[in-house]
């Protein structure tokens, strides 16, 4: 639980992350680079490591602490997709991160959605807009 808020169940995360990451992933066929803000359990991680047309994940995680806690006790969720090659962990506010970065080639994006819109809408508005 966090912020009052249940974020992930082990029963039930599977079928959450499946959904969330195989309908934007079903169509990639050239190397793309994956872009997931949230998701510090490490399932939309999971799931697109299964692609191999994924040459680079970042995951955005605001709170460090939900990556270790997650790496620690929620070890079925993450699995070795924390070990992934392609992956790249930052630790920041999603926005902020999307604002400083200069890596404007990301095709595909993740986000996943609890109470705020603010990414989404920044991510539409600077990229697609």
């Amino acid at each position: 639980m966090l912020d009052d808020c249940w974020m992930t169940s082990l029963k039930d995360e599977k079928y959450y992350h499946e959904c969330l990451v195989h309908p934007a992933l079903s169509s990639i066929d050239a190397k793309s680079n994956v872009l997931i803000i949230g998701g510090g359990d490490g399932g939309t991680v999971r799931e697109c490591v299964k692609y191999s047309q994924i040459s680079k994940i970042d995951l955005v995680e605001i709170d460090e602490e939900v990556i270790k806690i997650s790496k620690e006790y929620l070890k079925e969720i993450g699995g070795e997709a924390w070990d992934d090659k392609r992956l790249e962990i930052n630790v920041d506010d999603g926005v902020k991160w999307v604002k400083k970065t200069r890596d404007n080639f990301l095709r595909r994006y993740i986000y996943r959605l609890f109470r705020s819109l603010r990414i989404f809408k920044f991510i539409i508005f600077r990229f697609f807009l």
